[in-house]
């Protein structure tokens, strides 16, 4: 009995009191939007780290555009004048490949170039989302401090940050 007392004691005696200590300031603040969260998702799926961050009409038009041209490109690049002659009873002559292959690769080149531009912007549409709800950044903690009147008693009560 005495030796829980005592481990009590000095387990309460350890353990300072962080509520009370105002030279600790956090130095990671409670954010809504985490804007590394939104680079990961950016980098995996277009237009992810907008919808993430609440833009959701320009990660849509990300995710879509840069689909539909890596798609489109890549259609572009291997359809060909002989590609939906199936059965023909003279050879097909194909043409020329060099104008839609260089179109098909500037296409694709187009999409990855905006799918790396998302996915740069993606951390600033965090921040932004972040600016916009910052009533939500909110951080409380409690408050335990002596109070004014010449009475000895302690005032208790919650502190807000935002």
């Amino acid at each position: 009995m005495r030796l829980r007392g005592l481990v009590a004691i000095a387990s309460f005696l350890a353990v300072p009191v962080l509520a009370q200590d105002t030279t600790q300031a956090s130095s990671n603040p409670l954010l809504w939007r985490n804007p590394k969260t939104a680079a990961v998702l950016g980098v995996v799926v277009p237009g992810l780290g907008h919808v993430y961050s609440t833009e959701y009409l320009k990660g849509l038009g990300i995710y879509t555009a840069t689909g539909g041209l890596i798609g489109f490109g890549t259609l572009v690049y291997e359809i060909d004048r002989c590609t939906f002659v199936l059965f023909s009873p003279e050879p097909c002559d194909p043409g020329p490949q060099w104008p839609h292959r260089t179109l098909g690769t500037a296409m694709i080149a187009a999409g990855l170039a905006g799918w790396i531009v998302s996915a740069i912007d993606a951390p600033r549409a965090a921040r932004r989302a972040n600016a916009r709800h910052g009533f939500r950044a909110a951080q409380w903690s409690p408050l335990l401090e002596p109070r004014l009147a010449g009475k000895p008693a302690l005032g208790l009560g919650l502190s807000a940050t935002w």
